[in-house]
């Protein structure tokens, strides 16, 4: 059930989305300590993002969200994780905000009921 949704401001094709969620999911998964396969991953590319009044540098926002798993020290390793993940597609650490939110079961939908 952890869900990572990437809002990023660089073009990527479907075959890079498809690796960048990938690679999303494994971080994400093994941080928090949560299977892969029921891990999602969103990528939303191409985005108009302003960081700063600065729209020209690459920028990103990304919401992880978890029910359990997201402790203060499993935050800091995924925010270094993701941004050097983030890094390696040209989108500098300084210009990438990470919002971490922790869900009660009750209040994450699935197959017609919640957890």
């Amino acid at each position: 059930m952890p869900t990572v949704k990437l809002t990023i401001s660089k073009k990527f094709d479907r075959n890079e989305k498809e690796n960048l969620a990938l690679e999303l999911t494994s971080i994400v998964a093994k941080e928090i300590g949560k299977p892969e396969s029921v891990t999602q991953a969103i990528v939303e590319d191409d985005a108009c993002v302003s960081f700063g009044g600065n729209f020209l540098a690459p920028s990103a926002f990304l919401a992880v969200m978890s029910i359990g798993g997201l402790n203060q020290e499993v935050c800091k390793r995924l925010s270094a994780a993701i941004c050097a993940l983030l890094g390696r597609y040209g989108v500098s650490g300084q210009r990438i905000y990470i919002n971490f939110s922790e869900k009660k079961a009750a209040e994450w939908g699935w197959n017609s009921n919640t957890f």
